[in-house]
């Protein structure tokens, strides 16, 4: 079953939001932090078994979104939200003060061009 319309970029957007912050944000609730700061507080067991459920997500996420758009439509894509992002920036409705701003907007335009790539993909597979 495929979900397409805005219900299907929504899910797409969400699940691409847990993978990216969740690969890293700066929270400090993450792969990277688990890995370089939780020290010996977390079972070796419980790192992996995270680091490969991320990563599984990951790879699916990127591949099919490369399958879809290929990784010039992916560099495409991107460039028009982070253009979105930046004109909202210069009118003001948008602050990108501070290094954790910064990086969530950042985090933020990587998730939704991979969640318009997926969806991108759908609608063309529907169209022929």
């Amino acid at each position: 079953m495929r979900v397409v319309g805005f219900t299907g970029f929504l899910l797409r957007w969400l699940m691409s939001i847990l993978v990216v912050f969740g690969v890293y944000n700066t929270r400090g609730h993450s792969l990277y932090h688990l890995w370089l700061e939780a020290g010996e507080t977390v079972p070796l067991s419980i790192k992996v078994l995270y680091t490969l459920l991320i990563t599984v997500m990951l790879v699916t996420i990127i591949r099919v979104t490369l399958h879809a758009i290929n990784l010039f439509g992916l560099v495409i894509v991107t460039a028009i939200v982070a253009t979105v992002i930046w004109v909202l920036s210069d009118l003001d409705y948008v602050t990108v003060d501070g290094e954790a701003l910064t990086i969530y907007f950042a985090q933020i335009v990587l998730a939704t061009a991979l969640a318009l790539g997926m969806t991108l993909g759908n609608i063309q597979r529907q169209l022929a």
